[in-house]
Protein backbone atom coordinates (compact mmCIF):
# COMPACT_ATOMS: atom_id res chain seq x y z
CA UNK A 1 0.00 0.00 0.00
CA UNK A 2 3.10 2.58 0.53
CA UNK A 3 4.13 2.15 -3.01
CA UNK A 4 0.37 2.33 -4.15
CA UNK A 5 0.81 6.57 -5.16
CA UNK A 6 4.45 5.53 -6.54
CA UNK A 7 2.77 2.83 -9.22
CA UNK A 8 -0.40 5.50 -9.98
CA UNK A 9 1.26 9.08 -10.31
CA UNK A 10 2.29 8.44 -14.69
CA UNK A 11 -1.87 7.55 -14.75
CA UNK A 12 -2.45 10.19 -12.77
CA UNK A 13 -0.36 12.48 -14.62
CA UNK A 14 -1.81 11.63 -17.61
CA UNK A 15 -5.36 12.16 -16.27
CA UNK A 16 -4.36 15.37 -15.57
CA UNK A 17 -3.44 16.07 -19.25
CA UNK A 18 -6.88 14.85 -19.92
CA UNK A 19 -8.62 17.49 -18.37
CA UNK A 20 -6.30 20.41 -19.59
CA UNK A 21 -6.36 18.95 -23.23
CA UNK A 22 -8.35 22.05 -25.41
CA UNK A 23 -9.60 19.69 -28.08
CA UNK A 24 -11.21 16.38 -27.94
CA UNK A 25 -8.77 15.38 -30.41
CA UNK A 26 -6.34 15.67 -27.37
CA UNK A 27 -8.32 14.68 -25.05
CA UNK A 28 -8.95 11.30 -26.48
CA UNK A 29 -5.24 10.63 -27.66
CA UNK A 30 -4.11 10.93 -24.00
CA UNK A 31 -6.79 9.01 -22.92
CA UNK A 32 -5.68 6.02 -24.94
CA UNK A 33 -1.95 7.00 -23.71
CA UNK A 34 -3.77 6.56 -19.83
CA UNK A 35 -5.49 3.26 -20.92
CA UNK A 36 -2.03 2.13 -22.32
CA UNK A 37 -0.29 2.69 -18.89
CA UNK A 38 -2.90 0.92 -17.16
CA UNK A 39 -3.01 -2.08 -19.77
CA UNK A 40 1.08 -2.03 -18.93
CA UNK A 41 0.97 -2.23 -15.39
CA UNK A 42 -1.60 -5.11 -15.22
CA UNK A 43 0.58 -6.67 -17.36
CA UNK A 44 3.37 -6.35 -15.90
CA UNK A 45 1.26 -6.58 -12.11
CA UNK A 46 0.20 -10.65 -13.90
CA UNK A 47 3.69 -11.42 -15.09
CA UNK A 48 5.51 -10.73 -11.01
CA UNK A 49 2.61 -12.23 -9.42
CA UNK A 50 2.21 -15.02 -12.46
CA UNK A 51 6.00 -15.93 -13.29
CA UNK A 52 8.06 -14.07 -10.81
CA UNK A 53 9.52 -15.33 -7.45
CA UNK A 54 9.59 -13.15 -4.95
CA UNK A 55 12.13 -10.96 -5.91
CA UNK A 56 10.49 -10.48 -9.38
CA UNK A 57 8.76 -7.51 -7.45
CA UNK A 58 11.41 -5.28 -6.92
CA UNK A 59 10.30 -4.45 -10.58
CA UNK A 60 7.45 -2.64 -9.53
CA UNK A 61 10.09 0.30 -7.87
CA UNK A 62 11.18 0.91 -11.04
CA UNK A 63 8.38 0.40 -13.67
CA UNK A 64 7.11 4.19 -12.79
CA UNK A 65 10.57 4.99 -13.80
CA UNK A 66 9.96 3.74 -17.54
CA UNK A 67 6.25 5.33 -17.71
CA UNK A 68 7.59 8.59 -16.84
CA UNK A 69 9.84 8.72 -19.49
CA UNK A 70 7.01 7.47 -22.16
CA UNK A 71 4.82 10.23 -19.95
CA UNK A 72 7.22 13.04 -20.52
CA UNK A 73 8.23 11.84 -24.15
CA UNK A 74 4.53 12.08 -25.22
CA UNK A 75 4.20 15.44 -23.13
CA UNK A 76 6.91 17.01 -25.52
CA UNK A 77 5.28 15.67 -28.54
CA UNK A 78 2.25 16.62 -27.97
CA UNK A 79 3.81 20.03 -27.05
CA UNK A 80 5.56 19.88 -30.93
CA UNK A 81 2.46 19.37 -32.45
CA UNK A 82 1.03 22.06 -30.92
CA UNK A 83 -1.00 20.91 -28.27
CA UNK A 84 -1.09 24.19 -24.93
CA UNK A 85 -3.16 23.70 -22.03
CA UNK A 86 -6.60 25.52 -21.49
CA UNK A 87 -6.61 28.72 -20.36
CA UNK A 88 -9.47 28.11 -17.45
CA UNK A 89 -7.33 24.77 -16.34
CA UNK A 90 -5.91 26.13 -13.21
CA UNK A 91 -8.70 28.11 -12.70
CA UNK A 92 -10.86 25.27 -11.47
Amino acid sequence: MIGAPWIAAPAIAIAAFVRASPTRLGALLFLVFEFALILWTAWFTYGVYAYGNSTASIGFLFLPILQWGAVLVAFLIALALGWRMRPDFMKD
